[in-house]
Formats: C-alpha cells, structure tokens, sequence
C-alpha cells in the first residue's frame, strides 16, 4: 500500500487539526505522533512539516534522517522558534528586542504560493492584537530568502531556502500557520496548501 508523502509530527493528545482532514482524507498527508515516529517512517517522505508543539530534543535524535529527506529533495515547513539546530542551516531563535506595535507591521517582499490570495493584514493580528504571527526569528542561512518581515527592522518571520545540497526549507518562525490570523477561511487554507507545498505541487 502506498503511503502519503507528506508527514505531520503531532506532539500532543487527540487528532490532527480538523484543517488537515482534507489532506488526510485525499491520501496526501499522514499524521504521526512524534514519539512513536521511526526511521522507516521517513525513509519514503516527500515532505514533513513541523509545528510549534514539535519536541526538538527529539529531533536532534532523527537529525540524520531529516537531513537525508532534504538530501534527496524533499521539503521541510517548520512553524517553531528553532531553539535547537536540527537541520543544519538555520539559526537559533531570536526574540524581537522590546518590540512596539509598530515592529508587528507585516509586509511581504516576495510572493509565494503559499500565502496566495492571503493579504498581510490578515495575519498580523488576531481580533486586532498582534504578537500571535510571530515575535522574532530564526536567522536565515547563506542563499534563502525572506518572504515576509516584520516592521521597520525588516525581521525575517517567514523565508525559504533552497539547500545546495537538495530540498528546500519554508520556514515561519511563530504560531502554526493554520491557527493565526483574523480571517478563518485564510487559516483554514493554509494546511492544504502547506501539504500540496512538501509535494512539490506549488
């Protein structure tokens, strides 16, 4: 039996996110408890996507295969502060120094398929209170791209990185893409949309 190609580590009690129940439905994505996840499970991924619950001591432990998925030219979406370096490239996690309202002003320097038709203001805050899209950083690596910052600052919360060894990085470094934001058909769009990103599709 084939397996879906994409992978989501779920670090928590009950199921997956009622937005990914599409994906799980169409064959696309299947949803994995981290710590019952093994090497054979990622062996045949296209795609993982790690969200802000993720248990990054643990994945230090399977380092070597995430590195080898991207290797052979998959995709990683990470949506955590990186506070411990399991794929080497990015940088550990930096807070926004004293921000004001201002520094949470979200503008977008590039396009990308996955923020498609999702206007900036409508991620930036929730119900008019901003700080949940994100409250700083993991420092790109040499060759990515931001695609969307933060204020004045030009604070890199959302870039991507095609590797020189194979694969690419989408990196938002705050809150799960699929719970931010004022509008709910926008955060509803968004875990299909990062599903059909790790296979490749946009």
């Amino acid at each position: 039996m084939t397996r879906a190609p994409v992978v989501l580590l779920h670090n928590g009690d009950g199921g997956v996110a009622s937005s990914f129940e599409p994906s799980v439905a169409a064959g696309d994505l299947r949803w994995l408890r981290q710590s019952d996840v093994t090497e054979d499970d990622l062996a045949d991924a296209k795609g993982l996507i790690l969200p802000l619950a993720v248990d990054q001591i643990a994945l230090m432990d399977i380092k070597p295969q995430l590195e080898a998925l991207l290797d052979r030219g998959g995709r990683i979406a990470i949506m955590c502060h990186m506070l411990r370096p399991f794929i080497d490239g990015p940088g550990i996690f930096v807070p926004m120094e004293k921000p004001k309202r201002p520094d949470f002003n979200l503008f977008r320097l590039r396009e990308h398929a996955i923020f498609a038709d999702v206007p900036t203001e409508a991620l930036e805050s929730n119900k008019g209170v901003v700080g949940f899209y994100g409250r700083g950083h993991n420092p790109m690596p040499e060759g990515a791209e931001a695609i969307q910052v933060f204020g004045e600052r030009q604070v890199p919360v959302d870039w991507i990185w095609e590797r020189p060894k194979g694969g690419v990085v989408f990196n938002h470094s705050g809150n799960d893409l699929w719970v931010v934001g004022n509008q709910p058909d926008a955060r509803k769009a968004m875990a299909p949309k990062l599903v059909a990103w790790c296979k490749g599709e946009m």
